[in-house]
């Protein structure tokens, strides 16, 4: 019979990895979070266009 090789890891190991990969995570989310709020801004500025042009038409048609 084959034995689990995933029980052959400490705790310890595990919770190592699971760190590491948390910290990778979290620096690379602070990484792209200036892109990110550069395609909010951009984004929020054309929904705001947007709104402004169609409040001008429904000013043109009253």
């Amino acid at each position: 019979m084959r034995e689990n090789l995933s029980t052959l890891r400490r705790p310890s190991d595990i919770i190592n990895d699971m760190f590491r990969y948390a910290f990778h995570a979290a620096s690379s989310a602070v990484a792209d979070a200036p892109k990110a709020a550069a395609f909010l801004a951009a984004h929020a500025e054309a929904a705001a266009a947007e709104a402004a042009a169609a409040a001008l038409l429904d000013g043109a048609r009253s």
